[in-house]
């Protein structure tokens, strides 16, 4: 295939992407991600569900990845659905927010003191090492309680010191519930549902 010359390929990153591949078919360790930014068409994990399958199946990982505290299309995904409080104020790259967005191109900010939360529930992936991402904030009184399944809520302490914080929520769940209480003022960017090998998408 002859590729015009006006044409710039950055065989750089593609050559380390093909390596860290390699690497991780060769020893089973480690991880590569892959941020697939599209339109319409990755709603609801279309086409991103596929490429996560194939890759998963060649060289391995276990779980969706990183999914957003709330999005519009949380109900219509057969990989992992979700439901949320309505007192939620979500913001998005293509909406002025009043602090930084995840890698999702979202952030979720609790719209009031009041107690707020979100629910994960497994579909076709299992939710594995579920770890919530969130910001900064000045902030010492929040917290969350974590349900998994229906054993017995953990309460923990959240420390949103830096500019991206993270806790560690539990291992393997088939429901996964979060209750946010005096979180009011720190930004939540999502749950990353990812084992430490594998590919991600």
């Amino acid at each position: 295939v002859e590729i015009p010359e006006a044409v710039e390929i950055d065989t750089f990153s593609l050559k380390n992407f093909f390596m860290k591949l390699f690497e991780l078919e060769s020893t089973k360790k480690g991880s590569v991600r892959v941020a697939y930014f599209g339109d319409s068409m990755i709603e609801s994990d279309l086409i991103v569900q596929d490429i996560r399958k194939n890759y998963q199946g060649t060289y391995g990982g276990r779980g969706v990845g990183f999914v957003p505290v709330t999005t519009n299309i949380a109900s219509s995904s057969i990989t992992i659905r979700h439901e949320f409080s309505p007192n939620w104020q979500t913001y998005s790259l293509l909406a002025k927010s009043p602090k930084t967005v995840g890698i999702s191109g979202y952030v979720s900010i609790p719209a009031d003191s009041t107690e707020c939360w979100v629910k994960y529930r497994a579909g076709s992936l299992p939710l594995v090492n579920a770890t919530l991402y969130y910001g900064k904030a000045n902030n010492d009184n929040a917290s969350i309680s974590v349900t998994v399944n229906s054993n017995k809520p953990k309460s923990i302490q959240l420390e949103p010191d830096n500019t991206v914080n993270s806790t560690y929520l539990a291992s393997y769940a088939n429901i996964l519930t979060i209750n946010f209480a005096a979180a009011d003022s720190i930004p939540f960017y999502g749950v990353d549902f990812a084992e430490k090998n594998g590919v991600y998408v």
